[in-house]
């Protein structure tokens, strides 16, 4: 898979595992997204991201908020049905 085993908080299961059991866990991974994207509802799970504010550069002031560039970190599952 060339997905990054990077793993975030919000994954209830460490992505390293989750590749790992793959062969097992794809069909019903599958029939979630497929039923999210037809019925055109998403699981609250999906749509919640970390997200951390990076300096953009280390010249720019940081008492100001536009100097900041948001990261959004998301669980596994978000990613794919992003991808999607």
């Amino acid at each position: 898979m060339s997905s990054p085993s990077k793993s975030c908080y919000l994954d209830p299961l460490p992505t390293i595992l989750l590749k790992a059991g793959l062969d097992v866990l794809i069909r019903p991974i599958a029939d979630i997204l497929n039923a999210s994207l037809h019925n055109s509802l998403f699981h609250e799970d999906f749509k919640c991201a970390h997200v951390n504010a990076v300096l953009k550069n280390t010249t720019l002031p940081k008492e100001e908020l536009s100097s900041y560039r948001p990261i959004y970190n998301l669980s596994f599952i978000s990613k794919i049905l992003e991808r999607l």
